[in-house]
């Protein structure tokens, strides 16, 4: 659903899909990408706690990385931005 442009419906499989694998960070982190893209790009507290949850568990993951910094750019955190790539390089 995702592929073809259907967040929605791609959502509503992850979010079954993701107690299924046990909380695997890269579905998670698809899951909230889903509904962000549903919302029309719209965090909201929950989407960005998953993908904060995604980068804990993995932090070699880039999806979680880039939203994670695009929210704190849309808030007008660079700082924070500047703060989290400081801390991805570290674990690259």
């Amino acid at each position: 659903y995702a592929a073809i442009g259907r967040p929605r419906e791609a959502a509503a499989a992850f979010e079954r899909a993701v107690p299924l694998s046990n909380g695997d960070p890269s579905l998670i982190a698809d899951w909230a990408e889903a509904r962000l893209l549903a919302r029309g790009s719209d965090f909201t507290v929950e989407i960005f706690n998953d993908f904060m949850k995604a980068r804990e568990r993995d932090p070699s993951l880039p999806k979680p990385w880039f939203y994670i910094g695009l929210d704190k750019v849309m808030g007008g955190d660079f700082r924070g931005l500047a703060d989290d790539r400081r801390g991805r390089y570290r674990h690259s």
